[in-house]
C-alpha cells in the first residue's frame, strides 16, 4: 500500500489573467492535509497549508504552498514542499 495526497483548488481566468481563486480541498490516504490560506491577483493565486503523517511509529510532516501563475498565455502550477 501506498501513500498519496492530493490539494488543489478552484480557478478561473479570462484575457490571460486570474480573476477568481476558489474552494480550496485536500485529500490523502495516510495523511492529515490542512489546507490553509488561498490568495490571488491577477497574475498568481497560492495556497498555504500543512500536512502530516504518522506511520509505523514515524510522525512527519510539514507545510506547502500551491502556486497557479500567468506566464504569457500559460497558466504554470508548482507545489513546493520545504
Amino acid at each position: 500500500m501506498g501513500v498519496s495526497a492530493n490539494v488543489g483548488f478552484g480557478i478561473k481566468v479570462k484575457h490571460s489573467k486570474i480573476t477568481k481563486a476558489y474552494d480550496p480541498w485536500a485529500n490523502g490516504v495516510l495523511y492529515v492535509i490542512s489546507p490553509g490560506k488561498l490568495t490571488y491577483n491577477s497574475k498568481e493565486a497560492k495556497l498555504y497549508g500543512a500536512f502530516s503523517i504518522a506511520w509505523k511509529g514515524f510522525p512527519a510532516g510539514s507545510t506547502f504552498k500551491l502556486t497557479a501563475t500567468i506566464k504569457g498565455n500559460n497558466l504554470e502550477t508548482r507545489l513546493t514542499i520545504p
